[in-house]
């Protein structure tokens, strides 16, 4: 998948510019604190540990956000896709039938032959199960020979509903993928900081809670005072 590609992928559901601008915006907030001559060099690394956490903290935000919006789009175009064709109860319970009788198929042969009861009675649930079952047959099946098999099932399903192929194309590219590593190097990745070589994301947030924490301890104890001798 292109990088143009990625993008255009997850800014359909959250917003890119936040994104870059978080990344850019840290890069120059961590350049400005290397260049602060009134830290010392762990106060410059404690300073940049902080800005680096919460910024993968937003980044985080943006990827549970297109997340969501993926599986929520994704569903949405299922439904469409492969659903009862209508709300109606009696048709919500022929589809469930149908579907548990798509599920039992075992062969690609004994698919087209149910497809084909279904177009001959007009059963678009049915004929819409059946679908379903050939286009994951398809996908996850080793097998070269009866592959091809199951794709005949779905190009029948195809050529009466020209719209189906699109459809499942777009279900694909809302489904979480093997490239997953990718985008978030590529959209919602943060390099390492070169002083932070050593560590990993987690790490540099501990670094900058026992920062925190050595922080709050040295104020409580000068708000306590020089006691009572």
């Amino acid at each position: 998948m292109s990088t143009d590609r990625i993008y255009a992928r997850i800014g359909r559901f959250t917003n890119i510019s936040n994104i870059q601008g978080a990344r850019a915006r840290f890069n120059e907030q961590a350049d400005a604190i290397r260049k602060n001559d009134t830290l010392s060099d762990k106060g410059k690394c404690i300073a940049i540990a902080r800005e680096y956490t919460a910024t993968r903290e937003k980044l985080a935000a943006h990827r549970a956000e297109f997340e969501e919006g993926a599986r929520k789009e994704r569903l949405r175009v299922e439904r469409n896709t492969f659903g009862p064709a209508t709300s109606d109860p009696f048709e919500l319970i022929h589809h469930r039938d149908a579907w548990d009788r798509a599920e039992r198929l075992e062969t690609p042969e004994q698919a087209a032959k149910l497809y084909h009861q279904a177009q001959i009675s007009g059963d678009v649930g049915l004929a819409r199960a059946v679908a379903h079952k050939a286009v994951q047959s398809a996908r996850t099946i080793l097998k070269s020979e009866t592959k091809d098999l199951w794709k005949e099932v779905v190009e029948s399903h195809q050529k009466d509903n020209p719209a189906f192929a699109d459809r499942v194309s777009e279900i694909r590219d809302l489904e979480p993928s093997t490239e997953s590593a990718l985008v978030d190097t590529i959209v919602f990745g943060l390099p390492t900081p070169p002083e932070f070589k050593s560590y990993d994301a987690a790490g540099i947030a501990d670094f900058a809670k026992a920062a925190d924490r050595a922080e709050e301890a040295a104020a409580d104890t000068a708000d306590e005072g020089p006691g009572i001798l």
